[in-house]
């Protein structure tokens, strides 16, 4: 059977040597085996050194060079400019645990889509093998970092999506990041968050960009496609650096169906200066201020508040209407935020 050695000197194998039976097997057998295995095959992993089976089994695989996380990097007969198209391919994959298997994969040692198996491997996946979620990786490896991954949300468009895998007990996609217009000067009508997500408004949209592009970033200013939300998860979270991080379960209302009701709200992180562990309880998409019958936005309250408007979260996207985008830790739509920010900014994730 023949091997040869790469750059770094590790074996590769065109064929590989797989174990059947539960039985002890001879020091030659198992020799054999780690002889046989693809090039940089993590062998403490795959348990060969406990030599605890007899019958084997070989499997014709297409020559490939696997580096030291068991990744297939490249076939052996592909051309140079193949070569190079997959490797590139590769440098963009940044995951934290594996996805599912894809049609044309296999679980054999050294294929795409297997379980990761060392800890460099943790952040190893590739388009090929995209999850289905943030939430997805989360529960497929509980110690999954945070970071850029592929998803592939609802079985449609595979994306790159940033994951939060520490907050809140993580997996958290994130959806939307945003800033202002006119920071400085909050409460004029020329100030609104930008850009906005393409959400379900037929009249009176916002006159800001609007994005559907998913943000790999808390600081990349853009929005995943809205129509993706939804299989992303029920759950929401905001996050800024002028207001108070809430997470929000759906009651009546629902931020991914874009339906007015309550929302069942926690504080994760304070954040402004006072109004400490005040949180919103419902959502609406028609704020006071706003042209006849128009969603500029939806927008999170306290009904609970003694004020008329009662705005702890508004995102207003438009630049002209006479309303600003609170971010008010109280719910009485006030300036109660942080002002003295850098980047001043917000997020938010679907788990």
């Amino acid at each position: 059977m023949p091997r040869t050695e790469n750059d770094q000197g590790l074996i590769c194998s065109s064929q590989i040597v797989i174990y059947v039976d539960e039985e002890q097997s001879t020091k030659e057998e198992n020799d054999q085996v780690i002889s046989q295995m693809p090039c940089g095959t993590n062998m403490a992993s795959k348990g060969f050194d406990k030599a605890q089976r007899t019958t084997l089994q070989a499997v014709t695989v297409q020559p490939q060079l696997v580096n030291t996380s068991g990744k297939a990097l490249e076939s052996g007969r592909r051309d140079q400019s193949e070569n190079r198209e997959e490797k590139e391919d590769d440098k963009t994959a940044i995951s934290s645990t594996a996805g599912e298997v894809s049609d044309d994969t296999t679980n054999l040692p050294g294929g795409i889509c297997h379980e990761s198996t060392t800890e460099h491997d943790s952040n190893s996946l590739i388009k090929k093998c995209p999850a289905k979620s943030c939430e997805d990786i989360k529960e497929k490896r509980k110690d999954a970092a945070s970071g850029v991954n592929w998803i592939k949300p609802g079985g449609g468009q595979i994306v790159q999506a940033y994951c939060d895998q520490e907050t809140n007990g993580g997996g958290w996609t994130l959806v939307y990041s945003y800033t202002f217009t006119n920071f400085r000067a909050f409460r004029h009508d020329s100030n609104a968050i930008t850009p906005r997500p393409n959400w379900p408004i037929s009249n009176h949209v916002g006159n800001v960009h609007q994005s559907t592009t998913p943000p790999v970033s808390e600081l990349d200013y853009n929005a995943m496609d809205f129509n993706l939300w939804k299989f992303l998860g029920s759950e929401f979270m905001v996050k800024s650096n002028i207001n108070h991080w809430i997470a929000c379960k759906e009651g009546s209302g629902s931020l991914v169906e874009f339906k007015t009701g309550s929302v069942l709200c926690r504080i994760i992180k304070n954040v402004a200066s006072k109004w400490h562990n005040y949180v919103p309880d419902k959502l609406i998409l028609h704020a006071a201020g706003n042209p006849a019958g128009s969603t500029l936005g939806p927008g999170l309250i306290r009904s609970q508040s003694s004020s008329w408007l009662k705005e702890y979260y508004y995102f207003e996207s438009n630049t002209r209407t006479g309303n600003w985008p609170t971010h008010e830790p109280c719910g009485t739509n006030s300036l109660n935020h942080l002002t003295n920010v850098i980047n001043p900014h917000g997020n938010i994730y679907i788990r």
